[in-house]
């Protein structure tokens, strides 16, 4: 064999060892995606038998408390999921106004128990008596149709928006408290009203707008008071 032969003959095996070097890396890589596509098919199957509330939960009990530490006062019989999508509809009211562009006049929603706030209060007019719409979703977060409905058709009289505080259930719009002698009607002192209305029907999540806000909220709760900051809005 001549040196030309030999050095052929060498090149063609550097040349076989380095393809057969990017075959193996090229597989080895494929394998390694292969592996991570197969986990995150795992993964999202497992994810699929959780049911949703406990993932909700699972968020409630480790971001929601510095989001929204006011949940962990709460009376027992509230839903939180309900009281933070209330919340969210107010800031967004609050913060963006009524339909077709229209400006908020102040308002005031109220989660409570359905029967210890029919005894408290009444709506002379309830265009939501007989329909079940609720604020929440199969998720636990705010139920965007109803947000709309509520929208438009919620906010345009005095009085309150009240919602179930276990289903998150709208319940009434234009809602007056009785006269006790005490706070008198809602559109008198709306504040104070407030304030006194998250003692009645065994504890009460109140959500309390001034007509002059751009989306700060006042949170009452039996025997506590939360500013939420136009800055701390969330959608």
């Amino acid at each position: 064999m001549t040196i030309d032969s030999c050095t052929t003959a060498a090149h063609i095996h550097e040349d076989y060892e380095a393809a057969l070097l990017t075959v193996r890396e090229t597989l080895r890589l494929d394998n390694a995606r292969l592996r991570m596509a197969l986990m995150a098919v795992k993964v999202a199957e497992m994810a699929a038998q959780l049911p949703k509330r406990c993932l909700a939960r699972k968020v409630d009990d480790d971001f929601m408390p510095h989001c929204q530490p006011w949940r962990r006062l709460l009376p027992p019989h509230l839903c939180a999921d309900a009281c933070s999508a209330a919340v969210a509809v107010g800031q967004r009211i609050a913060r963006w106004g009524l339909d077709k562009r229209r400006a908020h006049r102040g308002f005031m929603i109220i989660i409570g128990d359905e029967v210890g706030l029919a005894a408290a209060g009444t709506s002379s007019f309830n265009p939501f008596q007989g329909h079940d719409l609720s604020v929440v979703d199969d998720s636990g977060d705010l139920d965007e149709e109803t947000f709309d409905i509520l929208r438009r058709n919620a906010f345009n009289t005095e009085g309150a928006v009240v919602l179930s505080g276990k289903t998150g259930k709208v319940l009434a719009s234009g809602w007056c408290m009785h006269d006790d002698g005490e706070s008198g009607r809602m559109s008198n002192g709306r504040s104070l009203a407030a304030a006194k209305l998250a003692n009645k029907a065994g504890g009460c999540c109140v959500i309390f707008c001034h007509k002059d806000s751009s989306g700060e909220l006042t949170l009452h709760l039996p025997g506590h008071a939360h500013t939420i900051a136009e800055e701390g809005f969330k959608v």
